[in-house]
């Protein structure tokens, strides 16, 4: 996604040079002499949202130089992009004018985007992925200087233009926009959350801003700024709300969402005749007849009521590839894609024809010509069978066991249990292919078969959160299933943590599959395997499985406070501050002082607020080990570095042997700017467990910041050898430590990604021999080493 937004932005960089081309070729007349500010403008209002832009400025120039994930290019980039920013600021400051506070309105709003994405994690570090990033830069840049060269004086020049419209300026607030409308459409495409209605109506808001955006483009007028502005607002919170979770799923409750939505597409109707000169018009979409003609599929207008809802097979082509080759999510995309389907009953010919030559197309994947989930398909869209709420009956109005085509029965039947059987079934099938060399195979088909029954078992009617949880584990659940049928402890959770004692996380990460592959619901199961992953440094698999437990048991502590903690990390903090208090709150000791709080908008504040809080909490409750580690990480969210490891220090006091309390120690550390204490903390934690890949990439990030390339190298080819699936170790080391030059035959390796290689010419012993556990630390050890730490 990131090298194909990169040729987007790139296409868009060409374009706006084409616009200044343009520009420059219309003859231009003199510029007259700096006159007064026009009458409509009061420069106090223009200073005032001047002075409120300069801090912003400021924090995100420090904010990239302090960054230490982006690369030297970007952050020249970003020095630029905030020089050019002041001069913006003080042209307007010098020479207000009608679109000075507009300008201003929309340089605070882009500065707080850019400080955003400075705090994301680069998912992308392939050499298109990182050359869209700079391209984006440049973009911005770009932007700016046509906001520079709008905000000097300029001549009247004759134009049908309304008087007082810059259309430069309206166009820069369009191109804003259009990515975002991108964007919410994708987030709401890929969300397993929402159901199928709400996601085709924001198909059809995101087509209708759209449409909102090229009306301004074309017809500019002095309200486009505005209303632009508002969208742009407007979409960010849209893509907000697509990433929290539905709390309620009553009837009223999604009734009201669906409520909210449309009042939104009423809204963008309005700003689309706005933006025509239309009156009640609303806008449709494409694949709808114009003006109530028939048989039109141009985009038009249309005087009925409401927009016709979207069909789900008009968007199958963006969710499958034709040929049945997949993309994007494989089979749970494409079983979501066939449940979108069977949600419309065909009431046409032409929607009979298109749903007929979307089955048709899947049927030419050998995988599913024989499906059972397409005979259902085949007999819904016919009229065999119809769909009554989450039921499918026949004719005579009786249930089927829809994982039985074959037969009518009385049981209940729901489309979601279709789709994780099928799934589960198919899952079968792989694995008795790939366990066919082995002997026994019978016994693994019985274990395949339990793990179908469970997870058709925790499927309830589509819409509920069963329903929603089950599809959610499945996904999880899938890619554990053949490991998981070589599994033989009875009682892997004890069996796990003994492992893991001994230091042998490889095979308790085994039995830890196998226990939530057999018992989805095993809460405990899913919050070991996820703090496993957190060990062997792979977060995104930590969040799936601590997600996955907390769709089990909300209230469960452990998950609240690991998700919490998890998602700080992924830098979504306001989450992760919610997660704090829930898991606060959930103590009764201090769920009285968790209702009194009041959330703040200001994220930092909001962290500053929830730390103060926690700190009340720890008085209360000082020997509580988990209260210190959810402090230290609120320290961390508000800047508090200090009192974060002031934190980690007390709760290694209490927990001396907990590696993974003096790896967080290390990483606040070294957040502070102490590299060479953070490196102590670390060195104790791989003292205590020498297998620990986190804290070997904690440490080698260290190093890179001391300019110990050598070090780093060495503690990230370990990591590595501990845990292959850790490839981002490459990409940091061909770009962050720089031997291109001072020993190329490392950099080739690098390049090549040979870890042998890397080790020969490191001259390292083999990391697989390192001992599987380590010291333990006594209390009076541990305090020796924080006092000589300097956090003791």
């Amino acid at each position: 996604p990131a090298g194909m937004q990169g040729r987007v932005d790139k296409l868009r960089q060409k374009l706006s040079g084409l616009e200044s081309d343009l520009a420059a070729a219309r003859p231009q007349p003199a510029a007259p002499a700096p006159a007064a500010p026009a009458s409509n403008v009061n420069p106090t209002v223009v200073q005032n949202f001047a002075a409120a832009v300069e801090p912003h400025i400021q924090e995100l120039i420090t904010q990239a130089q302090a960054t230490y994930s982006i690369p030297p290019d970007e952050k020249t980039l970003y020095q630029q992009i905030g020089n050019k920013a002041r001069e913006v600021v003080n042209a307007h400051k010098t020479s207000p004018n009608g679109d000075s506070v507009q300008v201003l309105s929309k340089l605070q709003n882009a500065l707080m985007e850019y400080k955003r994405e400075l705090t994301q994690p680069i998912m992308d570090r392939s050499p298109a992925g990182m050359q869209g990033r700079v391209d984006k830069l440049r973009q911005k840049l770009s932007g700016l200087e046509s906001d520079l060269a709008a905000a000097r004086p300029q001549p009247a020049a004759p134009s049908p233009i309304q008087a007082g419209v810059n259309p430069t300026v309206v166009n820069n607030f369009a191109a804003a926009v259009e990515p975002h409308i991108t964007e919410m459409l994708t987030q709401a495409r890929s969300s397993l959350s929402i159901p199928g209605d709400e996601k085709a109506m924001y198909q059809q808001l995101g087509e209708k801003l759209q449409a909102v955006v090229a009306a301004h483009r074309s017809n500019p007028s002095s309200a486009s700024v505005q209303v632009l502005s508002r969208i742009q607002n407007s979409l960010m919170e849209y893509k907000r709300e697509l990433t929290m979770p539905i709390a309620d799923r009553s009837v009223a409750a999604m009734a009201a969402r669906i409520g909210r939505l449309q009042q939104r597409l009423t809204s963008a109707d309005s700003d689309i005749a706005a933006a025509r000169g239309a009156q009640a018009a609303t806008f449709a979409s494409p694949g709808q007849t114009a003006a109530g003609g028939a048989g039109s599929t141009t985009p038009g207008l249309t005087t009925t009521a409401s927009p016709a809802r979207l069909k789900p097979w008009q968007t199958a082509p963006s969710n499958f590839q034709m040929g049945g080759q997949m993309k994007g999510g494989g089979m749970p995309r494409l079983v979501r894609v066939i449940g979108a389907v069977t949600q419309t009953v065909a009431t046409s010919p032409q929607d009979l024809g298109q749903a007929n030559a979307c089955i048709a197309k899947l049927r030419e994947n050998t995988k599913w010509a024989k499906s059972e989930f397409l005979v259902l398909l085949e007999k819904v869209v016919k009229g065999d069978w119809k769909l009554a709420r989450s039921a499918v009956v026949d004719p005579d109005g009786r249930n089927v066991d829809i994982t039985n085509p074959k037969s009518t029965t009385t049981s209940e039947g729901s489309v979601s249990a279709a789709s994780v059987a099928e799934l589960v079934t198919q899952l079968t099938q792989l694995s008795k292919h790939a366990l066919t060399t082995n002997s026994d195979i019978k016994n693994h088909e019985q274990q395949l078969n339990e793990i179908v029954r469970k997870c058709a078992s925790l499927v309830g009617h589509e819409g509920t959160q069963s329903s929603l949880s089950s599809q959610s584990l499945f996904q999880t659940i899938a890619p554990m299933a053949i490991t998981a049928s070589k599994a033989t402890s009875t009682a892997p959770l004890s069996d796990a943590k003994k492992l893991i004692e001994e230091g042998k996380d490889e095979d308790a990460l085994l039995l830890l599959e196998a226990d939530v592959v057999r018992d989805p619901k095993s809460v405990e199961g899913w919050c070991m395997l996820g703090e496993l992953h957190l060990v062997q440094d792979m977060d995104e698999l930590a969040i799936q499985c601590f997600k996955s437990a907390y769709l089990v048991q909300s209230t469960f502590r452990p998950v609240l406070l690991s998700l919490g903690l998890c998602l700080g990390n992924e830098d979504d903090v306001p989450t992760s501050l919610k997660m704090l208090r829930e898991w606060l709150g959930e103590d009764s000791k201090f769920s009285a002082l968790v209702k009194q709080y009041v959330v703040n908008a200001d994220v930092k504040k909001d962290a500053q607020k929830t730390e103060e809080m926690l700190k009340r909490a720890t008085k209360a409750s000082e020997k509580d080990v988990d209260l210190w580690v959810a402090q230290g990480g609120a320290c961390i969210w508000s800047g508090n570095f200090e009192g974060a490891g002031s934190a980690f220090a007390k709760a290694i006091n209490l927990q001396p042997s907990d590696p993974r309390l003096w790896s967080k120690l290390g990483a606040s550390l070294s957040k502070a700017g102490k590299h060479d204490k953070a490196v102590q903390a670390l060195l104790q934690a791989l003292e205590i467990k020498p297998r620990f890949p986190r804290a070997r990439a904690n440490l080698g990030s260290v190093y890179i910041d001391q300019k110990k390339m050598i070090d780093a190298c060495q503690q990230y080819m370990i990591c590595l050898v501990l845990n292959p699936k850790c490839s981002y170790v490459w990409d940091i080391l061909s770009e962050d430590c720089g031997f291109s030059a001072s020993k190329p035959e490392l950099h080739k390796a690098i390049c090549d990604k040979d870890k042998h290689q890397c080790m020969r010419i490191l001259s390292m012993p083999n990391p697989a021999e390192l001992p599987r556990k380590g010291s333990e630390l006594s209390a009076a050890q541990a305090s020796d080493c924080l006092k000589a730490i300097g956090v003791g």
